[in-house]
């Protein structure tokens, strides 16, 4: 396999033949863990899509994937855009937009990267996919690798939703619990080492980043957001762990604006529970810098460590970081749940959470186009919901008893 559509992002050297998945070992050198980034060329003709392609295949052009190979596909992509339009008039936001995630098949925005790199495991012809996850990309990978007919091992940890690791058991997956990230990253490093497995996630002790290929499939996002906002978003926030969203979406807007689709760029902006990119931005440095980890309910971007890669489309982007808690995540997911009818995981209300604070601060304006990407449903982890929301009550069958309760619970008057 020739891998020379592989450079590392940040001393641009090529991937050796050699390449198993590996960050750059020059970087690494250095002490940085840089990861790699596929290559296109990016179309002369100015077109964006290509005809007969299912979901986000109508852009296939722009990933490093051969064409005559048939798309791993779902029908994933095209999700909608919505204006919310009665939050965003609470939080004083004029134009304030979602892109939701959760329409995807498996209910999350990573079933853009696993249809992509499942795609290119069908490719270099993998006998079997590995990865290591709390839930959405582990689900998502079960479900691809299913339709693909590739074997799937997946680590996820004992405290993993339920929902999760019966949709991973349903798919097929073969699915181990091991309690820690840093056990489950050993394990998929020597599966690949050992047993030549393809790997969807990262691996070794420090974080990079997921499989470059594979994580090109969040460009048609960038395509989507222009496609049905007619313009470029001042603003995209979006949780961040790795970053691999964030780094793909950047990257399919820097293909737009290579083929002068666009004329300008959007400033991304990352939200995460315990702020290491934030502290890294703070104080200035070109590496990631870790931070303490607690426990959130934000499981799926619960990382002390951010990746180069994600720093990177930071500062690039001219965005920053932002640190948003528990309790702001968990009111805000009910706030926009009673007010836009949408009900997204605690991860994914993060953002919304963070555009109403940045507004405060003065880093977002009222009339700025903002558009929050919420990544995954609450349904597949609805008991932390459950904790915040009041006991029902138990009416008798009458209007008394109805009125009598609407007023004490919900001070509603009929």
């Amino acid at each position: 396999m020739y891998y020379g559509d592989l450079r590392c992002i940040r001393c641009n050297r090529p991937a050796e033949t050699t390449w198993a998945y590996d960050e750059c070992p020059h970087c690494r050198a250095e002490g940085v863990s840089a990861n790699y980034s596929a290559q296109i060329n990016v179309p002369a003709n100015g077109v964006l899509e290509t005809e007969g392609q299912p979901g986000l295949w109508k852009y296939r052009s722009f990933y490093a994937v051969d064409p005559q190979v048939e798309a791993v596909s779902l029908i994933e992509g095209d999700t909608p855009l919505v204006h919310a339009k009665n939050l965003g008039e609470r939080l004083g936001l004029e134009n304030l937009y979602l892109k939701d995630e959760s329409r995807n098949p498996t209910w999350s925005h990573k079933d853009r990267l696993t249809s992509v790199g499942v795609t290119k495991a069908k490719e270099i012809g993998a006998a079997c996919v590995v990865l290591s996850s709390t839930g959405n990309q582990g689900a998502s990978a079960a479900a691809y690798t299913a339709k693909a007919g590739i074997e799937c091992v997946i680590f996820t940890a004992n405290s993993s939703p339920r929902t999760m690791k019966t949709m991973m058991q349903s798919f097929g997956a073969k699915v181990f619990e091991i309690p820690t990230g840093a056990e489950r990253t050993v394990l998929v490093e020597a599966c690949v080492r050992e047993l030549g497995w393809y790997p969807l996630t990262g691996f070794g002790p420090n974080p990079k980043g997921s499989n470059p290929y594979a994580l090109d499939g969040y460009k048609s996002i960038a395509f989507e957001l222009l496609r049905d906002l007619g313009d470029v978003p001042d603003k995209v926030i979006l949780p961040t762990a790795g970053g691999d969203a964030l780094v793909g979406i950047w990257k399919g807007f820097l293909d737009l604006f290579a083929m002068k689709k666009i004329d300008k760029l959007p400033a991304m902006i990352a939200t995460e529970p315990f702020g290491p990119l934030t502290r890294t931005i703070s104080e200035g440095s070109q590496i990631p810098l870790s931070v303490d980890r607690g426990d959130t309910v934000a499981f799926s971007v619960a990382t002390g460590t951010g990746t180069f890669q994600a720093l990177k489309a930071l500062y690039d982007s001219n965005g920053f970081a932002t640190v948003v808690k528990d309790p702001a995540m968990m009111t805000m997911q009910q706030r926009l749940a009673a007010s836009e009818g949408i009900f997204v995981e605690p991860a994914s209300a993060m953002g919304v959470a963070a555009a109403e604070e940045l507004l405060k601060q003065g880093k977002i304006r009222r009339d700025e186009k903002v558009v929050v990407v919420v990544t995954s449903t609450g349904l597949k982890e609805p008991y932390s919901a459950i904790e915040y929301l009041p006991e029902l009550a138990t009416i008798e069958p009458n209007l008394r008893s109805l009125r009598e309760n609407l007023k004490s619970e919900y001070n509603f008057a009929i």
